[in-house]
């Protein structure tokens, strides 16, 4: 059983750097899976304030 995703923070690619999730979050948006997507993950106490 999957609590949480942690997938990496979307990104510009491209010329235009239009923004672009990772594959693991596409996946989880897809099969309904909770997310979380921090901007760090080196103060996890913030992570579980939220």
């Amino acid at each position: 059983m999957l609590l949480l995703l942690l997938p990496l923070p979307d990104k510009g690619s491209g010329r235009g750097k239009k923004i672009n999730s990772s594959a693991i979050k596409q996946f989880a948006l897809n099969a309904n899976l909770p997310i979380l997507q921090p901007v760090n993950l080196k103060e996890p106490c913030e992570l579980l304030r939220n």
